[in-house]
């Protein structure tokens, strides 16, 4: 059963839709559904998940297994996903993790433990925006976007190909298309 607190305050909201109903009732569902009622405001730490079998499923310590992912002659090892014996748990309340990730019909101010005041205070005081193999389909990159142009502050986009983002009048934008593995050496030597 939902949080009584909630149910109130979705009692005392006028008829009609609005943002905070909205974000009212997604706390009635995922409080229904069982998450962790402290997983939207704190991010757990991978030495905080409960129990530790999980827990040291998910993050094996140092020299357990391979660096993960990427092709033969690389340097890499493949390592398969665990198959856990349960879900991550809330080392406060027991109860399963809300998956630290956005969901389809949230946003960053969703969770208070992705500090989404903190990082516009970033895009406030930035001289300079640089993206690495970005889509630009993400709620963070339109807000630095946004900030880019209200302060003509010049966006430098490091990806495989161009055409992701181009220059328009209010907006100063240099593709550097190329390898990250290549380009951004060549901007750390730029740097110096």
């Amino acid at each position: 059963m939902a949080d009584d607190s909630v149910e109130e305050s979705l009692d005392s909201l006028p008829p009609g839709p609005s943002p905070s109903r909205s974000r009212l009732e997604r706390e009635r569902a995922r409080l229904r559904a069982g998450w962790c009622p402290h997983a939207h405001r704190t991010s757990v730490g991978r030495g905080e998940i409960e129990p530790r079998e999980v827990r040291e499923l998910m993050h094996p310590p140092a020299g357990a297994a391979g660096k993960g992912g990427g092709g033969e002659g690389d340097g890499y090892t493949e390592v398969p996903s665990p198959v856990l014996p349960g879900p991550p748990l809330c080392p406060k309340c027991r109860g399963p993790l809300l998956p630290q990730c956005l969901m389809f019909d949230e946003s960053y101010a969703s969770h208070d433990f992705y500090q989404l005041e903190v990082f516009r205070g970033w895009f406030e005081e930035a001289t300079a925006f640089v993206f690495v193999g970005t889509s630009f389909a993400v709620t963070v990159t339109d807000l630095a976007i946004e900030e880019a142009k209200k302060r003509r502050v010049p966006v430098y986009n490091f990806n495989l190909e161009a055409g992701r983002i181009e220059p328009t009048a209010t907006l100063d934008v240099e593709n550097v298309v190329g390898r990250s593995e290549e380009t951004l050496v060549e901007l750390e030597k730029c740097l110096r």
